[in-house]
């Protein structure tokens, strides 16, 4: 029961301002309190320090309002020391448990978002939705909550109007946070699942292997006893299998130690590598120290001198793209000036002609100059010292120009040798044929004598023949004489008449005749054959003679030719000349550029070190190189598809043969 008037205040709240006694409409808001401001401890701390402090007079009298169990507010007597209507301390902490559970209650029920407050007039129910809420809180409600900050707080503002303090939202919070908390723990138990999941699906996995380990087993096996089938069916040799079992021992071991030295090989690369790349990290963290501990003044020079060697290089590549052009362009004008006379002697008139425009400014020159006598007496002592120096230098080069034209001398008398060398073989060549011409023509002149000379000889060899056949026929009518020393030109038997010879003479006879007869007519067919190569040399010596009829126009083609030549020779020994000249002048610049360069330190050390750099990217590059050739030189994943092929087809022939065996074998038994 509440003793105290609605427009009572307690004790411990501040006094009432005149902006609370007016109605709830000003547009400035009030200051926070000090109760707003201070924050409420957790409820376990709250209980805590409820229990261990003493109750205020204001606190004792809201508990007994609160709780129903006591019906009266406190006194000032229940300070006294007679111990009437006083708590022991364990009876307070578990009235202050009991208030703040109850309190905790109230606040959860004044938390939920459609909370409906009372009005203080009936206890009417007022949704918080009818009016939306001001500064001062939310109307409408008459009849605080006792024991709540509401109600301490709801005379302050205004009369008739509830505050919702923040313990409302606090339970919001507390509810958020619990929906987060069921959140949390859902998302717990489906972490859970996924990693049992994943578990289940490694294990899965680590299964899968093992059984494929174990059919690439089975299969390995299979193909075995497939081979051994068909080596019983075939009645195979034990000797040769342990021939092939030897043979593929070797090859395993020969592709064992093949890849255990392209692996000795990798790793030593890969340590070859990583060495310089540690060396090149230790030269770049150098260098780096070194740029460090340069002051600023020598960085700047550095950076200039960086800046000018880079200046340089560039003015280098760029004269040396133009003396390239220079140089193609020389051998355009060489070549035009080679098939054109006309456009060199056009050009040796330009140059005399650039010489004396050169001279007639010279004349000029010194015609316009006023001089006085010493200045002109100078003058023409610096001219005859310059023409001193021309003369040395013309004197210089025609020296130059009389040994190139020795040595042009040399080179030609060179070529005429050759020359004379290549046509005297050619005319002793010619003459050789020459003279067998006349002698083809003597044959041919006398082959008529020749002729009847072999005729006549011929005629006097068969008249002995018949004379032969004669004395033949007249010994073998007297066979039973007998006739010493008769030879086949003995004429004396004609005469003889009725005389004999034996008959071994005559077989003797008989052979010697048929000997000259073989010999007369291997004459007559070397006769034959020497007449036939003398009618094809004679036709080949015509040929050649037809061939060397233009001797003397390639003799003068060539003379033209060596003329020529050496009137490009000259041409091309001025060009030569003035490039020279444009060489020297751009290999002295570029001399001295280096030189500039070359003369600072820092330079030298960072073109030393940029090549050591260089030097080990390129050994770096090299290896990789290598290695990747090492690695695709021994990659053996091609010949691995193909040796399961190969195994695979085998399994499949080896099945094949051994059902159609067996099938064969089954249809024997049918028999």
């Amino acid at each position: 029961m509440d003793f105290r008037s609605p427009s009572s205040r307690p004790p411990s709240a501040r006094p009432p301002t005149r902006q609370q006694q007016r109605p709830g409409t000003a547009n400035v808001r009030r200051p926070k309190t000090a109760g707003r401001n201070s924050e409420r401890p957790p409820l376990s701390q709250q209980f805590q320090i409820m229990a261990n402090r003493p109750k205020s007079r204001i606190g004792l009298t809201s508990e007994a309002i609160d709780d129903s169990a006591a019906q009266r507010p406190m006194t000032g007597m229940a300070r006294g020391g007679d111990g009437i209507g006083t708590k022991s301390p364990s009876e307070l902490a578990a009235d202050s448990l009991r208030s703040a559970s109850r309190r905790g209650l109230r606040s959860a029920a004044s938390r939920q978002p459609n909370a409906l407050l009372r009005t203080a007039g009936g206890g009417k129910a007022v949704n918080q939705q009818q009016r939306p809420i001001t500064q001062q809180g939310i109307s409408g409600a008459d009849k605080p909550v006792p024991g709540s900050r509401m109600a301490s707080r709801m005379g302050t503002v205004m009369r008739g109007r509830t505050v919702a303090d923040k313990s409302y939202f606090i339970g919001l919070l507390n509810n958020q946070l619990n929906a987060l908390e069921n959140e949390v723990v859902s998302l717990g138990f489906e972490l859970e699942k996924a990693e049992k999941g994943k578990e289940n699906l490694l294990a899965y996995e680590q299964r899968a292997e093992e059984q494929a380990n174990e059919l690439k087993q089975l299969q390995g096996t299979l193909a075995d006893y497939n081979t051994i089938i068909d080596r019983q069916n075939t009645d195979s040799n034990l000797r040769a299998l342990e021939g092939e079992i030897l043979e593929a021992n070797r090859t395993n071991q020969e592709m064992v130690d093949r890849v255990e030295k392209t692996f000795r090989e990798r790793k030593q690369k890969e340590e070859t590598a990583s060495e310089l790349e540690e060396r090149i990290g230790r030269i770049k963290a150098e260098n780096a120290t070194k740029m460090n501990e340069m002051g600023n003044e020598l960085e700047e020079e550095f950076g200039r001198v960086t800046s000018e060697a880079e200046q340089l290089a560039d003015q280098l590549a760029k004269r040396q793209a133009q003396l390239e052009e220079i140089g193609r362009r020389k051998e355009q004008l060489d070549m035009a000036l080679a098939n054109s006379p006309l456009k060199q002697q056009t050009m040796m008139l330009e140059e005399q002609l650039q010489e004396l425009r050169e001279r007639r400014a010279a004349i000029v020159s010194e015609l316009n100059a006023e001089e006085t006598p010493e200045a002109q007496r100078d003058h023409f002592a610096q001219r005859i010292q310059r023409d001193n120096e021309e003369i040395a230098q013309m004197q210089t080069q025609l020296q130059e120009t009389k040994e190139r034209m020795a040595q042009a001398q040399e080179e030609l008398q060179e070529m005429q040798n050759e020359f004379e060398v290549l046509a005297g073989g050619k005319s002793d060549k010619f003459r050789e044929l020459k003279g067998r011409e006349q002698q083809m023509d003597t044959f041919l002149e006398n082959f008529e004598l020749s002729k009847s000379q072999r005729e006549e000889h011929i005629g006097t060899i068969s008249a002995q023949i018949v004379r032969q056949l004669q004395l033949i026929s007249l010994n073998c009518r007297h066979l039973e004489l007998a006739v010493a020393n008769v030879s086949g030109l003995d004429e004396s038997v004609l005469a003889m008449g009725s005389a004999g010879v034996s008959a071994a003479e005559l077989q003797q006879l008989h052979l010697r005749l048929q000997e000259e007869l073989i010999s007369l007519d291997q004459h007559q067919i070397l006769l034959s054959n020497e007449f036939d190569s003398m009618r094809s040399k004679q036709t080949e010596i015509e040929a050649e003679l037809g061939k060397m009829a233009n001797l003397e126009m390639i003799k003068a083609e060539f003379g033209a030719k060596g003329r020529e030549l050496e009137a490009k020779k000259v041409q091309v020994d001025e060009e030569l000349l003035r490039t020279e000249t444009e060489l020297a002048v751009l290999r002295e610049q570029r001399e001295t550029a280096e030189k500039r360069t070359e003369k600072n330190a820092q330079m030298a050390k960072l073109r030393q070190m940029k090549q050591t750099v260089d030097e080990l990217e390129e050994g770096k590059a090299a290896t990789e190189e290598k290695t990747k050739e090492q690695m695709a030189k021994y990659d053996f994943e091609s010949a691995k598809q193909k040796t399961l092929q190969k195994r695979t087809e085998f399994n499949e022939m080896l099945t094949n043969g051994t059902m159609n065996s067996s099938s064969n074998s089954r249809t024997k038994n049918a028999k």
